[in-house]
Formats: structure tokens, sequence, C-alpha cells
């Protein structure tokens, strides 16, 4: 197999997991669909995850202290009922929807294949806590990935870079070394570039380009597999 410009110097690769590993597509919208009761939740969840991009904190109870009395305040309810519908409502259909409704990306065992043979360490980066059973509900071992990560495990939130750089840690690779491969721009991507690593694009169905502000390879799944060899 012949090298590839893209992985060369890399020492580990940052998979973003949802809308990168798998195409998300109308997530938000098939969200809506199936709690269409909770809407006036749901736009507070978002409000709440707006306001909390990119902040760090010392802990994971920290973290989840914050976040939750945060989530009640716009909901009007209590932390702990803010973070009951949190868990039993909100995630328990973020996976029920992940596991009906999408599929892994085609040939992802081959891509993993390359970085294994490459020596390339290989990280997951979740957006929710249940980023495993995310990844059992559509086929994929966890034994594909070095390392699954996920907010509370980084104690933080993309694109701050203190995310990333625990992850180039817990990797024992030099951030300058490490390939993001993510689906957006303002939160991978930026993330990756003020932590000093190496970005790269997936060009989703539903991906905005804005004029002068790609300036990392903006590649469809099927481009990227070719790139490196597949």
């Amino acid at each position: 197999m012949s090298e590839r410009k893209l992985l060369d110097g890399i020492e580990a690769v940052i998979f973003d997991f949802d809308g990168t590993l798998y195409e998300a597509k109308s997530f938000e919208k098939e969200i809506v669909k199936n709690l269409p009761f909770q809407l006036k939740k749901l736009l507070a969840l978002k409000s709440v995850n707006v306001q909390f991009r990119g902040k760090i904190f010392n802990s994971a109870a920290e973290l989840r202290k914050e976040y939750f009395e945060c989530l009640g305040k716009k909901m009007k309810i209590s932390v702990d009922e803010a973070e009951s519908w949190y868990s039993k409502i909100f995630l328990t259909k973020v996976l029920e929807i992940v596991g009906r409704k999408y599929l892994l990306r085609k040939n992802l065992n081959s891509v993993y294949s390359v970085l294994k043979h490459k020596k390339i360490k290989i990280a997951v980066l979740g957006d929710y806590s249940i980023v495993k059973a995310e990844m059992d509900a559509l086929g994929m071992y966890e034994k594909l990935a070095d390392e699954v990560f996920y907010p509370q495990k980084v104690c933080g939130f993309k694109p701050a870079p203190e995310v990333f750089l625990k992850i180039a840690e817990t990797l024992e690779a030099d951030p300058s070394k490490i390939l993001v491969i993510g689906n957006e721009n303002y939160r991978d991507g930026e993330g990756a570039r003020l932590s000093g690593m190496n970005f790269v694009q997936i060009k989703n169905k539903d991906t905005k380009e804005t004029a002068g502000s790609v300036n990392h390879p903006l590649l469809t799944w099927e481009e990227f597999t070719k790139e490196i060899g597949i």
C-alpha cells in the first residue's frame, strides 16, 4: 500500500463520532419528530449547548453540576428534573434514533486497518456520554478505537483546545502529529487549529461552506478513503 500525503507524519487520528463516522443527516429534525411534545425543552437544551460550547471544567462533577443547573434554569424546572429528562428521555431517544435511522460509513473497518497498518493511534470523540452505546447500536466494535472520549471524560466541550490536548496526552502523541477528522469546521476544525493539530473536514449533504473559511481539506467520506489508499 502506497504512502498517502494525508497521513504523512501522523501519529494519531481523532475521529469526531456524530456526523463523521456516520452521517447524521437531519438529526435535529429527527429528534423533534420523535419528541414532538418536548419542543420547548429541546430548544432550551440547544441554547445551553451553545452557551457551553468551548467551556472547560476542573472535573466531570463540576461540568455536570453547572450544565444541569443551567439546563434547569432554562427549562424552569429543578436540577434533578433537568438531569432526569436529559438522561432518561433525551439520551434514550438519541440512542434509539442512531440505531434505527443511521448507518456507519462504508469501508470504516478498512480505514481502521490502514491506520493500524501505519501504527497510527485511533481515538473517537463523541458529543454524548452514551457514545459507546451509540457505537454498539451502529455495529461498531469499541476495540476498533484505542480510546473513546466524550465531554465528561475530557471535562469540557469542543472547540476548547484543552479537550484536544487531553486526548493527545492520553494517546501520548505530539499535537502537531495528530489528524482530527470531523464534519464541523466551527467545532472540530477550530479545536484542531487552536491545539496545533491537523484537520480534515468530512463533507456531508448538509455541509455549509463559507467563502474564505475553508483552509483545510474538505472531502466526502468516499474521497477521504481514496486519499488514504482504499
